[in-house]
Order: C-alpha cells, then structure tokens, then sequence
C-alpha cells in the first residue's frame, strides 16, 4: 500500500520539497539500480530492507533512516519475510548538506516522531510545501552535527562567533561579551578562534565593519558620520583612521565614483 502527496515545485532556495509519501512494501519490493536528481531520505517504521550504494550494501531495519543523494546510482530492496514500512521524502538544496548527510544511513529514532506524521498532515495543510520544508529543516537538525562542530567543540564556538559578528556588527559588541555569551574564557576564545580564521576575534569583527562600511559609501547619498554609525563605529575620527588604514585613503575619497572601488 502506497500513499503519495502531490508537492507543488515552488523552486524554494534552500530547502525545495519535492515528493512526500509512505509504503508498506511487499515481500520483496525492490527499486533500481537508479538515481535520483535530487536528495530522498527513507525513513523505516518497521520492517527491513537492504540499501545498496557504491560503498556497499546495508541492511535497514527499524527506526533508521538512508539517505539517497543526487545523481548518485543506488538501489534498496524491502526483506522478503519482514518487509519495511517506510516514509519517504525528497527535496533539492543549495545548502551545505554534504556534512550533515555524510553517511548512508543514520539510527534516527528521534526522527521518527516527525515522520510519522508527516503525510497526514502534510495532506491537510494549506500550504503543505511550506510545512514540509519545515519539517525537513527539523529532519536535519535531529540528525546531529560533524565531529568537528559538534556543541562544545572549537569550530562549533567560532562559526557561532562569526555568525554574531555578521548579524550584529552594527551593535556596540565587544570580544570580550563574546567570550561571555559562549560562556567561554576570552583568551581561550581568542585562541581557538585565531586558530581556525587565521585572524583575532577583533581583527575579523573590524575587518567586516569597514568592508560593511566600503559597500555603503559609494553613491549610497549617506555622510561618513551615518555610515560609521550603521556599522558600529560611535566615533568617526576612529572609524575614518581605521578606514584609512585598511583602504589607503579616507571614506570621504572612497565614496566618490571614480575611487569607489574596494581592494
């Protein structure tokens, strides 16, 4: 028995949901060799089956999930005795999925809530391609973080660091509050955070406001003074000496036509 809900190809960016449905295979049932354009996660309720990649053949039972990639040539049959009982859904993505989805197949019984449910509920949404997209994003963040990013982990505090110097640069932040919202020591931060950037937290959160400042000034019709303050700078001799430094010239000459141009 086969159920299949009908997704409208909306083209979302990130997340574009394709094809949602669930199955009760028969003894047997098998698909490919094929591929796919597009990822399809499987996940299974009961039952077993065998997925077979270029990396090899694995049996899939009970609350796992396995994953087929784009253009990737695979195939998965459902056991002859116990036969699998799954939840499929597929989608294209322009997001870094490589990490996330780095095996074939994952133990995901904290998945299994979200799929239960998911094509009786996506049949009764309005919008069902949003809701689907979102349940998908949940999908992804239950399956875990590479080792090198997982919570607590070096790379994982710096992307976070980053993430708050780009989204909040604008805002009076310092290394310092930083550190104490990661709940990390500052020089230990500073440290983990040369390491992978190849730069000091204040060098890469001063180098963003004046490259921030550096697409502003050029016929955006805004005085130095405003530009400085939109990127964080509450003194703009400061910020005129630090641009200067970066740049070769003061943001009063960078922002005319003919020196607008950013090295």
């Amino acid at each position: 028995m086969r159920k299949d809900i009908m997704l409208r190809n909306l083209s979302f960016r990130d997340i574009n949901p394709l094809t949602l449905g669930a199955q009760k295979c028969a003894a047997g049932h098998s698909w490919g060799p094929s591929l796919r354009s597009y990822f399809l996660l499987h996940y299974v309720f009961s039952g077993s089956g065998v997925f077979s990649t270029p990396r090899g053949a694995k049996t899939i039972t009970q609350g796992q999930l396995f994953v087929i990639r784009p253009d990737e040539l695979c195939s998965y049959k459902a056991d002859g005795i116990n036969p699998w009982h799954y939840c499929w859904v597929g989608f294209e993505s322009a997001g870094p999925l490589g990490d996330i989805l780095a095996d074939d197949c994952y133990d995901a019984p904290q998945c299994g809530p979200l799929f239960y449910s998911l094509p009786d509920t996506a049949s009764t949404e309005s919008r069902p391609e949003w809701f689907v997209c979102g349940r998908i994003y949940e999908i992804l963040s239950r399956l875990g973080a590479p080792e090198n990013e997982k919570p607590g982990g070096p790379a994982h505090y710096v992307r976070m660091a980053c993430n708050y110097i780009e989204s909040q640069y604008m805002e009076n932040i310092t290394v310092a509050g930083i550190a104490a919202l990661l709940n990390l020591n500052r020089s230990y931060f500073s440290k983990i955070f040369r390491r992978h950037m190849g730069k000091s937290p204040q060098d890469y959160l001063v180098d963003f406001r004046l490259r921030k400042a550096a697409e502003l000034l050029p016929g955006s019709g805004l005085t130095s003074g405003e530009v400085a303050r939109m990127v964080g700078y509450a003194d703009e001799l400061n910020f005129s000496r630090m641009f200067k430094r970066k740049f070769g010239m003061p943001p009063t000459r960078f922002r005319r036509p003919q020196t607008a141009s950013c090295k």
